[in-house]
């Protein structure tokens, strides 16, 4: 074909079949150039082929055109006479309008964005071609835009590519941008393209490879970061595209959630596609690993699972391994379990006949089971692991008459599989010679069916790394462990006692048992068999030696570690770590000549070792000595080898390259605080910084949590001396208040030193905070409860997702209530009512966050304390504020229990009147009538009788406010609800504070009111055949409270007590059984001076009464007891204080005289007790003939004669009180 003169107002029309005879073989030559440019590296080239091109495609379609004809399809009219200049017009014939010829495909564009990606081209020269493609692109219109057009620039206008812009080109874009981790410049690409809100409105439909693409990009950017960020993913129209949630504090992950939830909407995903997504979920999983800022990884792989089930996308084998190799990698080994299961269950579901779901689990084969065991053994999970692995060879058994080979293979037990099983039987670093469950054994156990299987000709057998794992399992053996007989005369190893542990005869049996089945040791092999004597260093020793003399491993090694050497000071560190641990320095200067002998220069790790045994041996001050050795101090190298024999700078280290590194001197720190020497770290922090380091996390946070011990301890001795000096007078202040000024100080460095850590761990914060309170530091301890709270809240938001983990870090819900406890009980130890009520308010306010889903996260705000009873009303007195908290954070009942403690120090008897109302659900929880019958149906009642006696101290802690402001009503309309709310007795301590509050008032009669409702309330049954104030409720009652009137003397309320008391057994009857002629004798034995003031009066009345006569015709005999058995031996107290009662209290006064040849007693006179009698009757009158008519009632018959012979032994007074007896 002949090219005509160019005229850009006439264009040639040519056929299509000429028009894509052209363009194939134009688009064709165009990608094998920029394919072999590719080639060769040169992205110039590829990018002056693309411009060319366009360059001459747009040159091309102003001149060349083609048109439709109205008929059937496409037609032209040609060049009929030869002379190229027909169809000169912009309309033909028919006046259909012509169309300018475009040659470039999109996928022109697609192959040399691709094939730049694969150059060193930097992005920007990538954006250029995507440019100059949009722009083309937005030239390609429909034929309806070409109808449309009406003049000749109208057509030129429309000269874009030959086919729309697709996939392709986008895939080849983001694959190239993210070659050069250009995340977010793809996904604005991307965001751009598929919306069509970029510059030049080209929307892009994305397909399944796309959305693959996007999310392996961003996995990979995970893999890059160092630490967690932020990302503003926002359109053109200020709207955010990602996920706004706060399942994950990682970005990349909410971008993925975006992506996927556009492409389900718009075309099918696949497998692959979810595959990368999980791949996105298990590196933010490992990124964003600490609680506070923690990734749901298990939860978030499970959401894939639900999202596949949902659009009807059965998940294959390759996407349930990704998810089960998150589980493994995230420790959930539940997790893994329970998908396990549901692929076992899916499969007997599909080979059921009533089988009609279509999506479902694939089966599981031996990968599957291998995975979940190797999480199950990263779980510690050892039962679990050796039950999957016996399920195995059960299943395989069952399938060796299997026809389909594919099924019959699917479950065959391999190597890799009973590897896996024998990782679990590795014991953890706490299980160190602590073989609880006999791991050992079963790792034994294991090894044997190995080695069946593979005689039965299962891929099976037992290769270096089962017995590189087997030796790991040794660890776990303990001391005095006696292994069983079968197990050892399984693997033909008998114990000789002639080596120096259990430990080394294994390793020794197993590293012959290698060699003589030609299984080749390596390095690893004795580092494990080395760590495997972890707690006999010798042993560890013996078998450095075993290894060093190896020369056959060692040749063969030789190559990988590039000199012997290098494998010789592997096994030497190995060693060295062990025997540094254990503080064995004789073996660490040992191990130090092995060096000097090898001539193998020590390195950081065996520097480490050295500090370490330093420390382990006791001798953590001696770490300054290596430090400074290690910098090259002739001194202290010198002191080093007098103490230990050991020469730093000859071994490596030389004043002419001395090393300073963080880690050793972390090291040394943490050895120093592990065995209490804080001015030691302290010595060696300060060296720190003169060499300008800075000390680990780990490490300061070790001296910060030394630091809080050293003023909690010292605020307690500071408390318990301000106590005691308050108690004897000699404070300074009228109210007592501890002087915390030492303890402070160490406090406020332990502050000081957290607020440098950038996000301090949670555990950290709640130990300063306590050791703020108990230093009478509040306020900085209110700042941190808020901190905390604040982490607490976002917790919550991320609760539904987030997968309760133990972690070093700690979390804000788990530690927070231990926290609140230890601030509260501060309080209520210090009698700060005022700090107390804070606290419970913000506690309260933190749980109304929790409750409340639609919280917006905001600073909680500083409140002033006001009136404490105006803070208290303000909270809302229900049931959901006061019940138990599901998440455990709020006020419980032990809660408020320290607050009324509190308030009670400080006499603030309102709070505890408003506090009663908060702690009745606690209190009605523990009710008898909630106890269960039937186990595990219910609390049972040893359970709520423990709850019970925890919260008893509430009511003490009320009625004794009470008492302070003489609230007698109140204290007995406490006493009344408690006893309705527990249904129980309440503490003998409140009723003998109500006691002395109303006898302090005068009113007998409640006093004597009370004590009987009291006792009539059924109490817990005790086996005591002795009764004693300790023992007995209803004696301690009876004698508080009889002490009480007493005291405040209403004599005749105290006498009544004392009838009934007698008569129901409670306390003793003192008149001595004697003959008719005898003395009336009363005993006082083992009484306090209230119940012998009681017991005299009321026993003289009595004889008058029970003899029938008006007066005494003997002298009465008072037996007191010599004071055989008081503090002061002979120094009776009681009897001194007899004598003064009956003169002092008795009116008449009733004089004593001794009797001779017995100091235990005392003689009054007849006389004088008819006297004080006579005037008894004169005063009391009717009252009194009640009391004697009650004493007749129960001295007839033989009930007087039953009480008098009944065995009631002595009972003593609590001392606190100052009731000494004599005995």
């Amino acid at each position: 074909m002949r090219m005509a003169k160019v005229n850009h107002h006439s264009p040639i029309i040519l056929t299509t079949t000429d028009v894509n005879a052209m363009r194939d073989a134009i688009n064709h030559a165009l990608i094998q150039a920029i394919r072999a440019s590719s080639d060769q590296g040169d992205y110039i080239m590829i990018r002056n082929i693309v411009h060319a091109a366009v360059e001459y495609s747009h040159a091309f379609g102003t001149v060349y055109s083609t048109f439709k004809s109205r008929g059937e399809g496409n037609g032209s009219t040609s060049d009929s006479d030869g002379d190229g200049e027909s169809g000169r017009d912009s309309e033909n014939e028919s006046g259909m309008p012509v169309r300018p010829v475009p040659l470039l495909e999109a996928r022109l564009f697609g192959e040399a964005i691709g094939e730049m990606g694969t150059t060193n081209a930097g992005h920007g020269k990538l954006k250029k071609i995507w440019v100059m493609f949009m722009e083309l692109a937005a030239g390609c219109r429909s034929d309806s835009d070409i109808n449309s057009a009406s003049t000749i620039d109208s057509y030129e206008s429309t000269c874009g590519l030959a086919s729309d812009a697709s996939a392709f080109e986008l895939n080849a874009m983001i694959g190239a941008l993210a070659k050069r981790g250009k995340v977010r410049a793809a996904l604005k690409i991307y965001q751009a393209a598929t919306d069509g809100t970029g510059k030049h409105s080209v929307k892009i439909a994305g397909d399944a490879y796309t959305a693959s693409a996007l999310l392996t990009m961003l996995a990979k950017s995970i893999e890059a970061d160092d630490g967690p960020r932020s990302h503003s993913n926002v359109d053109g129209k200020g709207k955010s595209r990602a996920l706004v949630s706060l399942s994950s504090p990682c970005w990349q992950w909410n971008e993925a959630i975006s992506i996927m939830d556009d492409f389900e909407k718009r075309v099918e995903l696949n497998n692959q596609v979810y595959a990368a997504a999980l791949k996105v979920n298990e590196q933010a999983m490992i990124l964003y690993r600490f609680p506070g800022n923690k990734h749901p990884g298990a939860k978030c792989a499970m959401s894939i699972l639900e999202r596949m089930q949902k659009c009807g996308i059965s998940p294959d084998v390759v996407t349930c391994s990704v998810v089960m190799s998150t589980f493994d990698k995230g420790k959930q080994w539940k997790a893994a379990l329970a998908l396990l299961r549901a692929m076992e269950k899916a499969q007997c579901d599909v080979n059921s006949k009533d089988f009609v779901t279509e999506w479902t689990l694939p089966s599981p084969n031996v990968y599957t089971y291998a995975s979940v065991i190797s999480s199950c053994a990263r779980g510690g999970q050892y039962n679990d692991a050796i039950q999957l692995l016996d399920e195995i060879r059960s299943k395989a058994n069952d399938m060796e008459n299997e026809q389909d080979k594919e099924k019959k293979g699917a479950l065959r037990p391999n190597s890799w599989i009973y590897n896996s099983a024998l990782a679990a039987c590795v014991p953890s670093k706490r299980e160190v010679g602590n073989n609880g469950e006999g791991r050992f054994e079963s790792a034994i156990q294991i090894l044997h069916r190995m080695e069946d299987d593979a005689i039965m000709g299962f891929d099976t057998v037992p290769d270096a790394i089962t017995y590189n794992t087997l030796l790991s399992t040794i660890r776990g053996i303990a001391d005095d462990e006696r292994l069983d007989s079968k197990v050892l005369n399984g693997i033909g190893l008998t114990f000789d006692g002639n080596t120096t542990s259990i430990h080394e005869q294994v390793v020794k049996h197993i590293l012959q048992t290698m060699s003589v089945k030609g299984i080749e040791k390596c390095a690893s092999t004795y580092r494990n068999a080395i760590s495997a004597c972890e707690m006999h260093p010798q042993s560890a020793v013996h078998i450095l030696d075993i290894a060093l003399d190896d020369t056959d491993m060692l040749d063969r090694m030789q190559s990988q570690w590039e000199s012997i050497a290098n494998i010789q000071f592997y096994l030497i560190n190995s060693a060295l770590a062990v025997c540094g641990n254990k503080g064995n320095m004789g073996l660490v200067a040992h191990l130090f000549s092995y060096m000097k002998n090898f001539k193998i220069q020590a390195d950081s790790k065996s520097m480490l070792s050295l500090i370490r045994g330093l420390a382990s041996s006791g001798n953590c001050e001696d770490s300054m000595l290596a430090l400074n050795s290690m910098k090259g101090d002739g001194a202290a190298n010198e002191q080093l080898i007098e103490k230990y024999g050991i020469d730093v700078i000859e071994a490596g280290f030389n004043a002419a390259s001395p090393m300073v590194e963080e880690q050793h001197y972390s090291a040394a720190i943490a050895g120093c605080l592990r065995d209490g020497q804080l001015f030691p770290a302290l010595k060696i922090l300060s060296a720190m910084k003169i060499h300008g380091l800075k000390p680990n996390s780990s490490s300061l946070q070790g001296i910060i949590l030394a630091y809080c011990k050293l003023a909690t301890d010292e605020a307690s001795i500071e408390f318990k001396q301000g106590r005691r000096e308050f108690s004897k007078g000699k404070a300074r202040l009228s109210v007592f208040k501890a002087d915390h000024s030492s303890s402070r100080t160490r406090a406020s460095a332990a502050l000081a030193m957290m607020n440098t850590i950038d996000d301090a761990p949670i555990k950290l914060r709640c130990v300063v905070a306590s050791a703020c309170a108990a230093t009478g530091m509040l306020h900085e301890a209110r700042e941190i409860l808020w901190s905390l709270h604040i982490a607490a809240v976002l917790e919550k938001k991320r609760e539904k997702y987030i997968e309760i983990t133990d972690s070093d870090q700690g979390s804000a819900i788990a530690e927070l209530p231990k926290l609140h406890r230890s601030l509260l009980k501060l309080c209520a130890r210090s009698g700060h009512v005022t700090a107390a009520l804070w606290f419970a308010d913000t506690i309260q306010d933190l749980k109304c966050k929790f409750d409340d889903e639609t919280y917006d996260i905001k600073r909680i705000p500083s409140v002033s304390i006001g009136n404490e009873t105006d803070i208290l009303n303000s909270w809302n007195v229900d049931e959901s504020s006061t019940s138990l908290q599901k998440h455990g954070i709020g006020m419980t009942g032990e809660s408020w229990k320290l607050l009324m403690i509190a308030a009670s120090k400080s006499a603030h008897w309102k709070v505890c009147l408003g506090t009663l109302a908060f702690i009745q659900p606690f209190i009605e929880a523990t009710n008898p009538r909630n106890a269960s019958t039937e186990k595990g149906k219910g609390p049972t009642m040893r359970s709520l009788n423990k709850e019970y006696e925890k919260l008893s101290r509430a009511l003490t802690a009320a009625v004794l406010a009470f008492e302070i402001r003489s609230q007698y009503a109140w204290a007995l309309r406490a006493i009344d609800d408690w006893i309705e709310w527990s249904g129980r007795r309440p503490a003998k301590e409140a009723v003998f504070s109500a006691c002395r509050i109303l006898a302090a008032r005068g009113i007998g009669s409640e006093v004597v009111s009370l004590v009987n409702k009291i006792i009539k309330i059924k109490g817990r049954r005790r086996r005591k055949k002795i009764l004693t104030y300790d023992t007995s409720f209803e004696m301690a009652i009876y004698i508080e409270a009889i002490t009480a009137l007493h005291d405040n003397g209403l004599y005749d309320s105290a006498d009544e007590l004392y009838v009934n008391a007698i008569s129901k057994g409670f306390l003793p009857f003192s008149i001595m059984e004697q003959t008719p002629k005898a003395e009336f004798k009363i005993d006082l034995h083992s009484m306090n001076r209230p119940i012998a003031h009681s017991a005299v009066r009321v026993s003289l009345q009595h004889f008058i009464q029970s003899k029938n006569i008006g007066k005494l015709e003997r002298d009465v005999i008072i037996v007191t007891g010599k004071g055989s058995h008081s503090k002061k031996h002979l120094r009776p107290i009681l009897r001194p204080e007899v004598q003064r009662m009956l003169v002092e209290e008795f009116y008449p006064p009733m004089s004593t005289s001794s009797i001779p040849n017995n100091m235990g007693a005392l003689r009054i006179t007849a006389e004088d007790a008819n006297a004080w009698i006579e005037h008894q009757e004169q005063q009391k009158g009717a009252r009194f003939l009640a009391v004697a008519d009650l004493l007749k009632t129960i001295t007839t018959g033989s009930r007087l004669k039953t009480l008098l012979s009944r065995n009631i032994k002595r009972f003593p007074t609590p001392s606190e009180e100052g009731k000494n007896v004599d005995q």
